[in-house]
């Protein structure tokens, strides 16, 4: 009898826990799917139209401030700097506003993605001594998100639904005016971003041990 009750508030105890955390664990569920999908979905549109796919690049945003851009994808035409939120509910704003608004289980407001990503952005054209209209600014959110129509000014800026994503791909490839890139070009930019990549990871390093030593 004493093992039935230790075994039944065991099984309460873990109901309660999973009750509390539910929307934790369920955030952290989508989250993982929806960065795995969103890494699969721009390697396939990389290997199928021989684009190129550079990830996790790190970038200075002021002398102590660092930022991750996710994926870069650099297609024939444009780099895209893609921001992926793996929120679920629906998501509604106005382009420049500082915070957009999620609904979901209540109403909360978010940081604007679209100037988040911007900024990480232009960080990496200065950087790499590249005009900002080289760049294509896109936040995609996952499909468990639904996004009302959300009035941007920039035409090489976007927010998509992930199922919207290889279509504005393909239609910002197809409509532009500009001259391709050079696939010799392209694999130097490559190359270009990963020494980037490293140098940034190493002032963040020092800074953080407090040692500047050796970095210019």
């Amino acid at each position: 009898m004493q093992v039935y009750y230790i075994v039944l508030a065991v099984v309460a105890l873990l109901a309660l826990t999973i009750f509390i955390f539910y929307d934790y664990v369920l955030d952290l569920i989508i989250g993982i799917q929806g960065n795995y999908r969103f890494t699969k979905m721009i390697k396939k549109m990389a290997r199928k139209n021989d684009y190129l796919v550079v990830s996790d690049i790190l970038v200075r945003l002021s002398e102590q401030e660092f930022g991750y851009i996710r994926h870069l994808l650099i297609a024939d035409k444009y780099i895209y700097v893609i921001m992926g939120k793996t929120m679920s509910g629906a998501i509604t704003g106005v382009g420049e506003d500082e915070k957009w608004i999620h609904l979901d289980t209540q109403r909360q407001h978010i940081s604007n993605p679209i100037k988040e990503n911007r900024r990480l952005l232009k960080a990496l054209a200065h950087q790499l001594n590249l005009p900002e209209n080289d760049f294509v600014n896109i936040v995609v959110f996952a499909k468990s998100a639904i996004v009302d129509d959300i009035a941007l000014n920039n035409p090489l800026e976007a927010v998509l639904e992930e199922n919207d994503f290889y279509h504005y791909i393909r239609m910002m490839e197809k409509t532009s005016s500009i001259n391709d890139m050079d696939p010799q070009y392209a694999e130097i930019l490559v190359d270009k971003i990963q020494k980037l990549n490293a140098y940034n990871l190493k002032i963040r390093n020092n800074l953080t041990s407090g040692d500047m030593h050796g970095v210019t």
